[in-house]
């Protein structure tokens, strides 16, 4: 028996409940329990369910995120998908690192931390802009193994109390803009004084032997590895060469901002989505049927060079491009930008 969970009997509860109730509520509910209790909201974390990483439709099961005290801002730390004994440990597994990809690229993290389970048993893993592959967190067995599951009532399951610490005390890094609605100074004093104490007051984690835990960030750096700005190119089976080359979907509609984002596979059968040519006559712009009209956003970043997006297709993938990317030239007296890529995509210079 797991003496963390000894601590908090309805976590034993939970779990006789799912043993009665093999379904995916009750194998959530335990480790959702157990997860509150270790990422306390009065130490600044947040533990939410049915979570978007990146604003778009699709969500995980569970989202941590950390609260940053100098700039009163929050930031991603683990992401977790949750599964009934009966399941694949592949599903989850998948769901997981396609969420932790998403949360990477449209955070800009240098790296996430995942939570899977499979019925009572867990894993923690590292996803890497490096790599962007599941990495198992103490343990070298690779994915989609039942037996690499420890159950969370069992004396081993106490490391879960280790895996945490070690997730809090080695927080993903990443380039985070100051909102100006969020300037730290309008908090509290008082509140200010309890943030710093609470970060004094983080336990120390201890691990077992021959544990295979990541490298620290500062050794990223140390052996040669990309800063976070640039690890947009991923070393993977996969290669990913830009943002709009990625797997992930995005949920911004230049035209519709507060519009919700639909998967490739969700529009690819759909006739509204086809391109379609701009007017006959647009600002002296070629009359040529495939020359596209297209919407250009501007996304400011404090730190980054400013991004520039579009949507080829009415609700298909939103492309990210840099200044670079386009070729500006001027037609009665506007800025006319053309997408270097294909140059049949034109809009106007974005404000």
């Amino acid at each position: 028996m797991s003496r963390f969970v000894s601590s908090y009997p309805v976590i034993r509860a939970l779990l006789l409940r799912h043993r009665q109730h093999n379904l995916e509520y009750a194998a959530v509910a335990p480790f959702q329990t157990a997860l509150n209790t270790l990422f306390q909201a009065r130490d600044g974390y947040a533990v939410n369910i049915e979570q978007s990483v990146d604003k778009g439709r699709a969500r995980v099961d569970l989202l941590i995120q950390g609260l940053d005290y100098d700039h009163f801002t929050l930031y991603m730390m683990m992401v977790g998908e949750m599964k009934p004994s009966y399941k694949s440990p592949e599903e989850g597994e998948t769901q997981v690192l396609k969420r932790a990809r998403e949360a990477i690229v449209g955070h800009g993290l240098e790296r996430i931390y995942a939570f899977t389970t499979l019925g009572e048993g867990f894993r923690f893993w590292t996803v890497s802009a490096r790599t962007m592959t599941l990495e198992p967190l103490g343990s070298d067995t690779p994915r989609g193994s039942h037996t690499a599951y420890i159950p969370l009532d069992s004396a081993e399951g106490d490391c879960i109390v280790e895996f945490s610490n070690y997730v809090k005390q080695n927080r993903p890094l990443r380039e985070a803009p100051v909102l100006p609605s969020q300037d730290f100074s309008a908090a509290p004093e008082d509140f200010r004084g309890q943030a710093s104490q609470a970060n004094h007051q983080e336990e120390a984690a201890s691990f077992m032997p021959n544990q295979n835990f990541p490298v620290s960030p500062q050794e990223y750096y140390d052996q040669g590895y990309p800063p976070p700005e640039s690890s947009v190119q991923y070393e993977t089976n996969n290669p990913v060469t830009s943002f709009a080359d990625s797997q992930l979907q995005y949920d911004a509609n230049p035209e519709d901002p507060q519009g919700q984002s639909m998967e490739i596979d969700d529009v690819l059968d759909d006739p509204e989505d086809e391109p379609t040519a701009g007017p006959s006559y647009v600002a002296g712009v070629s009359q040529e049927p495939n020359y596209i009209q297209v919407t250009i956003t501007r996304e400011v970043h404090t730190i980054r060079s400013d991004k520039y997006l579009f949507r080829k297709r009415k609700r298909g993938r939103l492309i990210i491009t840099n200044n670079e990317d386009w070729e500006k030239k001027k037609v009665d007296g506007k800025e006319v930008w053309y997408f270097k890529e294909d140059s049949k995509y034109w809009g106007y210079k974005p404000r």
